[in-house]
């Protein structure tokens, strides 16, 4: 049995692929103030939207489409739109009639904006049009919300909608015609099927919400062509609801199937819910983790109580053997400083050992006596210089001494100038041990945003915890990195974690449906992602603030090797984002480098043989940078495991899982030649 969607005529006054992108442009701006989701600033922008935007079109009579919200007043608009019949009576209650909203043009926009302003600051003039998103307000002015929905739980669907609709296809004017035909093929299943409850997938529920978004072209058109007014199925949260939808898809894929039609589509799939903000990485952290060059100044050396009657030669040096001063003195005590400059000046560069040597010997007439080394580590001296950042700081260092104990030496350092930041230097050490798990929503942060469903319906998931120090170059913990691993059911998750235990990063294996088959016809397919379907690709979603790059890994092989210097894996990267696009990789003799931004030269350098990441100091998203290395070095093995199973993994047990989560020694001798370039 087959459909044609001639017969489903929507209004042309919506073009929906423009309506499509403008809407995820929104999206994706709104995302960007992680402040509009809950909290003080989210029921102030209700209460503007409740108290002083609706009510403006009863005191202006003006159409809703003429106008257009300031930001926090159009995303609580939009939620409240999605509720249907809550909002056409809500607005019946508060303006007399439903107030109609369609989404606008960048062109369009500005005009409604101006117009809106217009209105607003006539009507009232004590509040603001437009507020800061960036900050939460003082007070919100005491209020009592009479809108029927639950704006909070409507705003986290429509987080959701944006979250599983982000990715690069969905800005395919190819594909979205296709999502518009799905579209069209599901209100005509509609039709055909009355007492079913149909439900979409990601790709049909984008282009049925932009279209719901426009309340009286809506109604008209389902109305025209099923005879009553299409209601939207709200989904809800909890595990007994993702049962209940899991239920309804399986109806909805048979019914699909009927008419020998695939519903689930790759790159249509949903991925999970929109995760919490995580917490931004100040800059003054990020900014002690970085390896600096000081410019120094030796200002003063002393000594005391050397012996009167006999000659030394005094030198100082470096680590590096670099020598800085040196000078022959009679015993006694003295104090030297340079008259208007400087005993010397020299640079230290935190990722080498910061230490000083004095070395001094006593002069005879025909020999000398045996060198004596003693050496101060400038380390903590250094490290308050960061923390101070003057540009002058002053260090008196005690230099302590063998032989007689009343001997004693100075030495008296200047920085010059701040600190210049070099970059950032991490290593990786594997913890021994690892932990089992019933199931990986114990352990990872956001389980009903990395797990699929059909894991999260599951009591028993049985897996293993991993875990990596990540140190800075001073041997200090910087981060740690959690590698949760299910093989049986084809979940990796790991997740970068600060030294307050927040979840600033992670990196996910990713189902192979999440991106549209190479074969999906694209108008770009260069600025896609695509997956061939094949078991041989792992995809790794890169996730800071909001979903932030890609890392894929081929495995080249036939057959699994049992030598892993044979086990080869192409590693491509893509950015994603405002940076978006397939990003340069290159491969020196030890070094993976990768191009973080497709649009400037700024690389990222992964050492697999010795766990190192090293970064450059331009680089805002360090989080995110030491995911993907710790990725790059996992996808290797990621590659080889076997993919999810028919057998449920809930059956399996606990005591028999077999992990392929590697430690870093497992990279020792392979992994430096089994990185492949595209």
């Amino acid at each position: 049995m087959s459909l044609s969607t001639c017969e489903v005529d929507l209004s042309s006054q919506i073009d929906f692929v423009d309506a499509v992108l403008n809407e995820l442009q929104f999206l994706r701006v709104v995302d960007h103030y992680p402040n509009l989701f809950e909290g003080s600033l989210f029921k102030n922008a209700i209460r503007r939207y409740e108290m002083l935007w609706l009510p403006l079109f009863k005191s202006a009579n003006v159409n809703g489409r003429e106008l257009q919200a300031p930001l926090d007043v159009e995303w609580v608009w939009q939620t409240h739109i999605l509720n249907g019949d809550v909002y056409e009576e809500d607005c019946r209650n508060i303006v007399s009639r439903e107030v109609d909203h369609r989404i606008s043009t960048e062109f369009e926009r500005e005009e409604a904006l101006f117009r809106a302003r217009t209105l607003w600051e006539k009507a009232y003039p004590t509040e603001p049009f437009e507020v800061d998103l960036e900050q939460l307000p003082s007070s919100v002015p005491k209020y009592i919300c009479n809108l029927q929905c639950d704006l909070q739980e409507a705003c986290c669907r429509l987080r959701n909608l944006y979250h599983n609709t982000s990715l690069p296809h969905y800005r395919d004017s190819f594909f979205l015609m296709s999502s518009l035909r799905r579209y069209k093929q599901h209100l005509i299943l509609t039709k055909e099927n009355p007492d079913s409850n149909l439900v979409p997938c990601c790709d049909v529920d984008l282009i049925w919400k932009t279209h719901l978004l426009h309340p009286s072209i809506y109604k008209a058109d389902t109305r025209k062509f099923l005879g009553y007014v299409l209601k939207h199925p709200q989904t809800k949260i909890g595990a007994l609801e993702i049962s209940k939808h899991l239920s309804l898809e399986s109806d909805t894929e048979a019914t699909w199937n009927k008419y020998d039609m695939a519903f689930k589509r790759p790159g249509a799939i949903f991925r999970g819910e929109c995760p919490p903000p995580l917490l931004f990485q100040t800059k003054a952290i990020l900014h002690n983790l970085a390896v600096f060059e000081f410019a120094m100044e030796l200002s003063k050396f002393e000594i005391e109580n050397f012996e009167n009657d006999k000659k030394f030669s005094f030198a100082l040096q470096l680590d590096n053997e670099t020598a800085i001063w040196k000078k022959k003195l009679k015993g006694g005590s003295h104090i030297l400083e340079g008259d208007h400059q400087p005993l010397a000046q020299f640079f230290v560069n935190t990722d080498d050992k910061t230490s000083i040597t004095l070395s001094f010997h006593q002069k005879k007439l025909f020999s000398k006596t045996p060198k004596l080394c003693h050496t101060v580590d400038l380390a903590d001296c250094l490290q308050t210089a960061i923390r101070m950042e003057s540009e002058e700081n002053i260090f008196r260092i005690p230099i302590p001494l063998f032989g007689p104990a009343n001997r004693k030496a100075y030495i008296t350092i200047k920085t010059c100038g701040l600190p210049k930041p070099l970059s950032y230097r991490f290593t990786l050490s594997p913890e021994p041990e690892s932990a089992k798990f019933l199931h990986p929503a114990d352990v990872v942060s956001t389980p009903r945003t990395v797990l699929r469903r059909e894991i999260l319906t599951k009591q028993r998931v049985p897996c293993e915890l991993s875990v990596y120090r990540v140190y800075s170059y001073s041997g200090n913990g910087a981060f740690t990195c959690r590698v949760l691993n299910a093989e049986q059911a084809g979940v990796m998750v790991l997740e970068v974690v600060d030294g307050d235990g927040n979840t600033v990063a992670s990196a996910q294996m990713i189902d192979n449906n999440v991106f549209p088959s190479s074969l999906e016809p694209l108008e770009d397919p260069s600025k896609c992602i695509t997956r061939s379907m094949s078991d041989s690709e792992t995809a790794l979603l890169i996730r800071g603030q909001v979903d932030w790059a890609v890392c894929m890994g081929t495995r080249q092989a036939n057959e699994q090797s049992l030598d892993e210097e044979r086990n080869i894996v192409q590693i491509k990267f893509f950015r994603l984002g405002n940076k978006q696009g397939w990003c340069e990789v290159r491969k020196t003799e030890h070094l993976l480098l990768i191009q973080v931004n497709r649009n400037e030269e700024i690389f990222m350098a992964v050492n697999p043989d010795e766990g190192l990441i090293i970064l450059p100091i331009n680089l805002e998203d360090v989080t995110e940078c030491v995911a993907t290395a710790v990725g790059v070095m996992l996808l290797p093995s990621l590659c080889y495991i076997a993919k999810p199973q028919d057998n449920q993994p809930g059956d399996a047990d606990i005591t028999s899982v077999v992990l392929r989560c590697p430690s870093l020694s497992r990279f020792s001798s392979s992994c430096a030649t089994n990185l492949k370039l595209p």
